[in-house]
């Protein structure tokens, strides 16, 4: 099963874009069959809210299931991709 990925970010600030950076290098490198979308708090409110994303940036592994999240700016991607349990993916 592919793991989807969603990363709640606030705006277009400098942490904002470092997380999305980190995160499509992680993807590129590491990761290649994981999908992502990025949400926007300050856009879709409803979505962080359902999610219970109380910081941001805030990466949600949604599938495969339980959840899983890691908040910062994803910088250290070994520890992202420890955290969210996708080490054997």
């Amino acid at each position: 099963m592919r793991a989807k990925l969603r990363l709640f970010v606030t705006g277009h600030s400098a942490q904002s874009a470092r997380a999305i950076k980190n995160l499509e290098e992680a993807l590129a490198h590491r990761l290649e069959g994981c999908d992502f979308e990025v949400i926007d708090v300050l856009e879709r409110l409803d979505v962080a809210e359902a999610y219970d994303v109380l910081a941001t940036p805030t990466l949600v592994r949604v599938e495969p299931k339980p959840s899983r999240r890691v908040t910062g700016d994803l910088s250290d991607a070994e520890a992202v991709i420890e955290a969210l349990g996708l080490s054997g993916s």
